[in-house]
């Protein structure tokens, strides 16, 4: 495929002043940062549409007022302003992309591909729930069935190296977890999900050659940072704070010192700020508060 590599436009943060909203112009609100705008972004690139949908990416850790306010009242991205309206939800955005626009399509007529390929669409919430829950367990054996599961999927066709033959939707929506989860595990847990893996091996090596793709994304050394504060936890000493957490089925009560502060998927508990330590000095308050889902004195927190 023709290079599709452009310079990235800044990142908006809460001091950017807003677009021209609703001008005509068609926007897609992303981050560098999240593999499920990436896979709009992904769609954008493959089907030449770089001159049609400007690219407005958005800091979420400083993520603009006006976003919320004015754009997307859900505050999450991807999120495209198009026709005078605004549409949501990453796997929605990329079969509208590949309806509604110009460009090589995405999505087989054949019935029987068409089939299969909304089996592994419906597929995704599962594989990328399982993936990041086995995060706080044994990852080499909890993500196998997922990762099984994708492996005899491409076994399903034998006309290409992509899950229905040609490169499809289906191929995009998993590869921006693929490429993710590969980093994550490999550097910080030492579990090769590709290996005994053939097919899945092949199919992430076609999918790196496609400049659509590469110009998405970040360096491994970023993703695995933006990992370790987000989702990892410095363990206290307390012993109380333990005893007070594993009753409830939390693996670990901790603190996370940078923006992202939250109860993440994982199920571990953080806070965020520059108090947070001395916030979570009551563990057992603290635990109260997640449980009835209330807000601990002192602490900043929110629920992802």
């Amino acid at each position: 495929m023709d290079s599709v590599v452009q310079a990235r436009p800044a990142s908006l943060d809460a001091t950017s002043d807003p677009p021209t909203l609703f001008d005509g112009t068609t926007r897609l609100y992303t981050s560098y940062i999240c593999p499920f705008a990436q896979r709009v972004w992904i769609t954008r690139n493959i089907k030449g549409l770089q001159e049609k949908i400007k690219l407005v990416p958005l800091d979420l850790g400083n993520r603009p007022a006006w976003y919320k306010e004015k754009v997307y009242p859900e505050n999450k991205v991807p999120a495209l302003e198009h026709n005078g309206k605004i549409i949501g939800e990453s796997l929605d955005l990329i079969k509208y992309l590949d309806n509604t626009f110009e460009g090589p399509s995405l999505y087989p007529e054949d019935h029987a591909k068409r089939e299969f390929g909304e089996e592994l669409l419906n597929y995704t919430d599962t594989f990328v729930k399982t993936m990041f829950v086995a995060l706080k367990g044994d990852p080499s054996k909890e993500t196998a069935p997922v990762l099984d599961y994708l492996e005899n999927a491409l076994h399903k066709f034998d006309d290409g190296p992509f899950f229905i033959g040609l490169l499809s939707l289906v191929d995009i929506a998993y590869i921006t977890f693929i490429d993710m989860f590969q980093v994550i595990l490999n550097e910080i847990y030492k579990c090769d999900i590709t290996a005994e893996r053939p097919k899945l091996s092949a199919w992430v090596e076609e999918m790196n050659k496609i400049d659509a793709f590469a110009e998405t994304k970040i360096d491994p050394k970023e993703i695995v940072e933006i990992f370790k504060k987000k989702y990892m936890v410095l363990i206290l000493s307390d012993p109380s704070m333990v005893e007070a957490i594993m009753p409830l089925g939390y693996g670990y009560l901790g603190v996370n010192v940078c923006c992202f502060g939250s109860i993440s998927v994982l199920g571990m508990i953080v806070a965020s700020g520059p108090d947070a330590n001395r916030a979570l000095v009551n563990g057992k308050e603290a635990l109260r508060g997640i449980k009835n889902r209330t807000k601990p004195p002192g602490m900043d927190m929110k629920y992802e």
